[in-house]
């Protein structure tokens, strides 16, 4: 029996902001077919993964909070929601940048859109300070 396929019209590497995520989260819920108390029973019912803790729980809340961008999910509730949707495990990579994309949405990025190190942006009007130099004590 072959494993669970790639959605079709459901794309994670398209996913650059919370509220992409949660939409993508939710058409993927929708086309498995699953409401969000299916959601959080089938999520109560996982076993554990290969040598590691239980699942997160998923109440049917959080799946709501999920998917309409109230919450951007834990990386370990995204894990769950994945599971019980039935993603490939050969998928998850692509759903993990996804939510780390999400998740860094509001920070400054290389210029150029490298995938150098993310940093928070300076807030407007401060200097950011620059390690190892002194600051005048003036």
């Amino acid at each position: 029996m072959a494993g669970p396929a790639a959605v079709p019209g459901v794309d994670p590497s398209r996913v650059n902001t919370p509220d992409e995520l949660a939409a993508c989260l939710d058409g993927l819920r929708r086309r498995r077919g699953l409401s969000y108390e299916v959601m959080a029973d089938l999520a109560a019912k996982l076993p554990s993964r290969s040598g590691r803790s239980r699942p997160e729980p998923l109440p049917k809340s959080t799946v709501g909070e999920i998917v309409t961008g109230k919450r951007l999910p834990t990386k370990g509730k995204l894990l769950t929601f994945l599971a019980v949707c039935e993603v490939a495990p050969a998928d998850l990579a692509q759903w993990l940048a996804a939510w780390e994309r999400a998740s860094t949405a509001g920070l400054a990025r290389p210029a150029g859109g490298g995938t150098g190190p993310v940093r928070p942006a300076a807030p407007a009007g401060r200097a950011r300070r620059h390690p190892g130099r002194r600051e005048s004590t003036w």
